[in-house]
């Protein structure tokens, strides 16, 4: 009985799912500002910089609360960093090229989290930076919030994996703790289709 009652189960939600079922998608442009910095370790003072993000993505979207998002973006990063003891007082940037994927999970009508991770490549060296490393991985989470029916707000929180330099042996400052990649992104969504907040099965 327990084996014939698992299964009409198992049938029900696999025809719940077949019926919440969407299969469509839709390009969107996107872009904002970074609130860039390096992570906060060992001497002196880390202050962000504010640099652009923009670029294009690629929603698939599989069911009512799920979709997953192809980004390729550009992404300006950096930080500044003042230690008045060594006089130190200057800035970094790193503009990278940025591959995501994201999951987008709806959970309020015109609200979405979105958890993801990409592959960034830096596009130049900062002549600052000691044996610059020229890939980073990073993961993110953040919100996308409902405007207008081609319009969001997104608002992300981005880390680096690895450290912007290789060099792990170095004794510059501020490069001797391997400070990584910290962005807060704020920017907007525009899709090129005005029905991706709709209810598809209404």
């Amino acid at each position: 009985m327990k084996y014939i009652t698992s299964l009409f189960l198992l049938l029900s939600l696999t025809t719940q799912a077949q019926n919440d079922w969407l299969r469509y998608s839709t390009l969107s442009a996107k872009g904002g500002i970074n609130f860039a910095n390096f992570s906060f370790r060992g001497d002196g003072d880390y202050d962000p910089v504010q640099k652009p993000y923009f670029g294009f993505v690629y929603t698939d979207y599989v069911y009512e609360f799920l979709a997953g998002k192809f980004e390729l973006t550009y992404s300006g990063q950096g930080s500044k960093y003042k230690y008045s003891e060594k006089g130190i007082n200057t800035s970094y940037s790193i503009p990278y090229l940025s591959v995501g994927y994201v999951m987008s999970f709806r959970f309020f009508k015109g609200m979405r989290l979105d958890c993801g991770g990409s592959l960034d490549f830096a596009l130049s060296k900062d002549a600052q930076i000691p044996d610059q490393r020229m890939m980073d991985i990073a993961g993110f989470m953040g919100l996308e919030i409902y405007l207008n029916p081609q319009l969001s707000l997104e608002a992300r929180i981005k880390g680096g994996r690895w450290s912007v330099t290789k060099d792990d042996y170095t004794r510059e400052y501020p490069f001797r703790y391997e400070p990584k990649n910290v962005v807060y992104q704020v920017g907007l969504t525009y899709y090129f289709n005005p029905d991706v907040w709709k209810d598809k099965k209404n």
